[in-house]
């Protein structure tokens, strides 16, 4: 039994009911199981009147009522705006008014049968055929930005990657991000396309890590999806190996800059795994390119692995070291009280064309991303680029992540800090030798005033660091 996502509809019913489909943090759900409750739920929602292309919020916390509600609106082709049940209640209005979601599905905890399904107080009801999801990104304004990617888009990013990414029926995806970070829909549209199983961890105030991980080992997870910074606060786990997780043969890295040193921690902890570097802003819908990792890619490359073959990968244009992405994955623009609205890095002229802000060098036929065109600040009259200089505080042995970020006081940068992770605080590097060694590649403007070393770094809810945490150990 399986979600053919392209006619939205149950397939092979007669087989698999009784497989597990999506196991949450408050319980399992079966195919059937899931396939019944989104029958009642798209029952309601039609009570209700909520038509094609009518967006609507469906808020909660990746358990079994979320994530029937969200399969129930893209069978009825009702673009789900997902809300984490954390979010203040200001950034939850602006989501609300924003898409102009006339309706409310409220999914708290518990599995009883019963939706709340409810008006809002600034939704107008307007509708937009054809798309699946509204997703809402941090925006530059100080105001969420909502990315709206249609069915089409979907379909285009099945048909590319899910066939080169899964394991058909067989596979078991292993979902840590919140539905706010798109990244976690590989795995939900995965599992319904594959008629695999996926294992989600719960939300803020709901995961316990022990209780997640015997989980992915029940359901024998064979599949990882997260970014590098969540593996990385990992490699201490016990049961964070290969012995303790047999099934997992592929990890899926994104969201980050995948180092080449946590490639190689990895390897040490899953010996034989695939790892697959995966690229994709949220505009151009979950992963634009994929690249799996060699062991001659990690000598070719000591510091960051690829994102792409050049040539293997034609949806990535490349012009004066900044990525372009082109394709019917490239999503339809933002919303904007309820229109949508082709503004920023979209095309203007009628292509699907995005230009995504990130640098990259090519270099022997692939794709190295170098970080976000915008890290850039002026200090003392100087222009720098923050993310070269993470990239030589990696080059320094012993150094397993790092985040250089300015402190600005009344407007204006003061000073540069480094955040460095090492594996042990006592063994790490003297800063008069950092120091050294960045002035060997860096002009002196460019050295960070003040080395912090720490065990762990802080993450956002799409486990990816945080930096505000950060600047507030200062």
């Amino acid at each position: 039994m399986y979600f053919e996502l392209k006619s939205g509809r149950f397939m092979d019913v007669g087989r698999g009911r009784n497989k597990l489909a999506f196991s949450c943090y408050d319980g399992d759900l079966s195919w059937a199981q899931l396939q019944k409750v989104t029958d009642t739920l798209c029952g309601l929602l039609e009570k209700n009147n909520v038509r094609d292309g009518m967006p609507v919020i469906v808020e909660g916390d990746r358990g079994k009522k979320f994530l029937s509600a969200v399969t129930a609106c893209y069978r009825m082709q009702i673009p789900f705006v997902s809300l984490d049940s954390t979010f203040p209640k200001e950034r939850k209005n602006q989501i609300g008014q924003l898409s102009g979601a006339r309706f409310k599905i409220e999914c708290r905890r518990g599995f009883d049968g019963y939706f709340n399904i409810r008006k809002t107080k600034s939704g107008g009801g307007n509708s937009i055929p054809g798309v699946a999801y509204i997703i809402f990104t941090s925006g530059s304004t100080g105001l969420p930005k909502g990315v709206v990617v249609s069915k089409e888009n979907v379909l285009a990013f099945r048909e590319k990657f899910l066939a080169s990414l899964t394991y058909g029926s067989s596979s078991v995806f292993i979902n840590l991000a919140a539905f706010s970070f798109d990244i976690s829909l590989f795995d939900f549209f995965g599992c319904l396309q594959t008629g695999g199983s996926a294992v989600f961890a719960g939300g803020r105030g709901n995961f316990r890590m022990d209780e997640f991980l015997s989980r992915v080992q029940i359901h024998k997870g064979n599949i990882w999806n997260s970014t590098p910074s969540f593996v990385l606060s990992l490699l201490q786990h016990p049961q964070f190996c290969n012995q303790g997780l047999p099934q997992i043969k592929r990890f899926i890295l994104s969201g980050e800059m995948l180092h080449t040193g946590l490639v190689e921690q990895l390897w040490e902890r899953f010996p034989g795994a695939e790892i697959v570097n995966a690229y994709g802003p949220t505009e151009t819908t979950i992963f634009a390119s994929t690249c799996v990792v060699s062991k001659k890619m990690i000598s070719d490359f000591p510091i960051s692995v690829p994102v792409a073959r050049r040539e293997k990968d034609c949806d990535l244009i490349i012009q004066k070291n900044q990525i372009r992405v082109e394709g019917n994955q490239v999503s339809r623009g933002y919303i904007k009280d309820g229109k949508v609205v082709r503004e920023g890095g979209f095309s203007r002229a009628g292509r699907n064309l995005f230009r995504t802000g990130d640098r990259c060098i090519l270099r022997k036929g692939f794709v190295v991303f170098k970080g976000r065109g915008d890290r850039q600040i002026k200090f003392n009259g100087y222009r720098i680029e923050l993310d070269e200089i993470v990239h030589h505080l990696l080059g320094i042995p012993g150094i397993l992540q790092a985040e250089c970020l300015p402190v600005i006081v009344k407007g204006r940068v003061k000073r540069l800090v480094a955040f460095l992770l090492v594996k042990s605080i006592n063994s790490a590097p003297k800063q008069d030798d950092m120091r050294k060694k960045l002035l060997e590649v860096l002009p002196l403007w460019m050295i960070p005033s003040e080395f912090i070393f720490l065990d762990t770094f802080p993450m956002t809810d799409s486990g990816k660091v945080s930096r505000r945490e950060l600047l507030a150990i200062l």
